[in-house]
This record gives structure tokens, sequence and C-alpha cells, in this order.
């Protein structure tokens, strides 16, 4: 289960909130650079030491999908986007499915199979088919953490990690 924390700056400081990201409690400040004009994630350990510093970039928009399963020799699921998703077909992408309720939630490497369709590889989901859900393409800023994940969506200005 995620968590959310409405991005809110402020002209008389840093915005601070305090994610655990993969189970890890982190002190987190946003900062604004001037020379580069955009803001800056700041991760402090809870001793005070910097974790990392990284620009805010944000993660692309939900997309309504259509998911189908296909035990065609390995458990091949399909995500059906209901606009183009915009990803290069053949390449391969970081997908997260959500608001399904059901195995298909979570963190996927998917290839994009079409300017709609995107595959990943599936355990049999058990799910009445077709289900709906919401796909996007996470841009993890705290990847080189190893574990967790914390993203910035800049349609709702919110940070959201687990």
């Amino acid at each position: 289960m995620s968590t959310t924390v409405q991005f809110a700056p402020s002209t008389s400081g840093p915005f601070t909130f305090q994610p655990v990201i993969g189970g890890v409690q982190y002190n987190a400040t946003v900062t604004w650079n001037v020379f580069a004009q955009r803001y800056y994630l700041n991760l402090f350990d809870t001793s005070g030491n910097r974790v990392l510093t990284t620009a805010i970039v944000a993660t692309g928009p939900q997309i309504a999908a259509t998911l189908t399963w296909n035990d065609l020799g390995g458990g091949i699921a399909q995500a059906l986007t209901a606009s183009p998703h915009n990803v290069p077909v053949g390449r391969l992408v970081n997908l997260y499915i959500s608001q399904t309720d059901s195995s298909y939630d979570g963190a996927w490497q998917a290839l994009a199979t079409g300017p709609n369709t995107i595959t990943f590889a599936l355990s049999n989901p058990n799910e009445s088919q077709p289900l709906g859900g919401q796909v996007n393409f996470n841009v993890n800023l705290v990847q080189s953490l190893g574990s967790g994940w914390l993203v910035y969506r800049y349609e709702t200005q919110v940070f959201e990690f687990e």
C-alpha cells in the first residue's frame, strides 16, 4: 500500500516530509535550484546523513487500460490502453498497474507490442476478464537505494512512495 504526500512548496523555506521507502524511514527536503530552475529532492537518513540528491522528474499520467491474461506457454498478460501509451513498439518499459485490486497491481517489466498494447509475464491471476485498471510508467526517484520507490505525480502535485 503506497502513501501520498501533497507537494506544497513555500517561499519561506524548503518543503519537507518523512517517507518510509522500502521499510526505511527517511527525511526528505525539496529545494528550488535558482540556476537550474527546477526542484531537487534531498534525502537524508534519520541520523542526518545525506543519502541522495536528485532532480525531480515527474512520472507520466495514468492511462485507463483493459487487462487480459492468456496462458500461451508461460503466462502472458496484456494491457490495452484507452489512448496511445507513446512507448516505441519493441521497447522494454517499467510499467506500473493500479486500481484493479488484483494480482495485476504492481510494478512490471513490460514490452510495448503496439501503440496501445503492452505485454508482461504474469502467473495465472485467477481473475474474471477483462479487468479495468490504470497503467503508467513510474520514474523512481530513489531507484539507487535498491528497494522501495518514490515518484512525483505532476498532474496531482503529489509524492507517492512505498
